[in-house]
């Protein structure tokens, strides 16, 4: 059972480490439209 743990644990911290990048992607695709927009 603790390699389900361990993959459980593995899984969430690979789903978290994605969202942030996500994230992040996101914001700097946001700032940069707002600078073309700005020309």
């Amino acid at each position: 059972m603790a390699d389900v743990a361990s993959l459980a644990v593995a899984l969430h911290l690979n789903s978290a480490s994605f969202k942030s990048q996500i994230h992040d992607a996101y914001s700097s695709a946001a700032n940069e439209s707002k600078i073309c927009s700005a020309d």
